[in-house]
């Protein structure tokens, strides 16, 4: 049923939602571009869109999209910034499961515009609010860790240990590398 699915408006609202919130300004001067930066320059929409898809639940995609359907229904899409604004304010005056719904996807487009990293790892707005981006790591071979291997040699061998483990599939190697990082010795 095209109520679960996304349809070509659905995805023009979420855009429109997304830019609503994060729009293009034109105020000058705007050194970094900021200003004119909307939420769909930097692919929130598509982020959103795939977080509905993937990572919110059923319930969670089923508000999502008749939150879309409802701005779809209000001609959404084809007003001007100031209408869609007063539109999405009176959608969260209406109830509180409203307030709580749309006010979480809100946050969630918002704080993309700040951390959503491009192909090269940065995101556009970092230079405008004074970030410089996480910290480069080093990217360095790990050290490799030998295991010693106990060699028997007869078998009236006896082994001392705190902890002995029978196995060493899912449960038996996590426990004995548990085990062996808080300084027992394992066999």
């Amino acid at each position: 049923s095209n109520n679960s699915q996304w349809t070509e408006t659905r995805r023009e609202c979420l855009r429109a939602f997304c830019d609503t919130l994060f729009p293009s300004l034109a105020i000058e001067p705007d050194p970094h571009g900021f200003w004119h930066r909307s939420a769909s320059d930097l692919g929130v929409h598509l982020a959103v869109a795939d977080s509905i898809e993937n990572v919110f639940t059923a319930a969670g995609r089923a508000g999502a999209f008749r939150l879309l359907d409802a701005l779809d229904g209000m001609g959404f899409c084809a007003a001007e910034l100031g209408h869609r604004e007063h539109l999405l304010r009176s959608i969260l005056e209406s109830s509180p499961a409203a307030a709580i719904g749309v006010g979480r996807l809100i946050k969630m487009v918002l704080g993309l515009c700040y951390v959503l990293p491009d192909m090269q790892g940065r995101n556009a707005n970092w230079p405008a609010i004074g970030y410089p981006g996480p910290p480069a790591s080093e990217k360095r071979a790990p050290e490799p860790r030998a295991i010693k291997l106990l060699q028997i040699e007869d078998d009236d061998a006896t082994l001392d240990a705190d902890v002995c483990i029978v196995g060493s599939g899912a449960g038996g190697g996590v426990i004995a590398g548990e085990l062996a990082q808080r300084g027992l010795s394992v066999i």
